[in-house]
């Protein structure tokens, strides 16, 4: 990323770009590339680093891989209606005569 960085000529050598990692967990790392560039080249240089490193990672195999499936368990119960509740409808109900 640093050697991406230093190759673009929108992105200032002073400061100097920087890598720094601000999460890693079991599954996944946060890490963040640090450059600088003049106000009016920030967003093409966002996108043009952005799309380097991408093709970067894909050449070198490296694995933008999805957060792996949590796990939910839902668990329902019936209980005996009472008074104040009624069942759900479809929006009609059926009166008695």
């Amino acid at each position: 990323m640093l050697e991406i960085a230093k190759s673009d000529p929108d992105v200032l050598l002073a400061p100097a770009p920087k890598i720094s990692i601000s999460k890693i967990e079991s599954y996944y790392a946060t890490i963040n590339l640090i450059a600088w560039t003049q106000k009016e080249n920030n967003a093409k240089t966002v996108a043009t680093l952005n799309r380097m490193i991408i093709e970067r990672f894909q050449k070198e195999r490296v694995s933008l891989g999805a957060i792996p499936l949590q796990q939910n368990h839902v668990i329902m119960t019936y209980s005996q209606p009472t008074q104040e509740t009624t069942p759900l409808t479809n929006g009609t109900v059926d009166k008695e005569n």
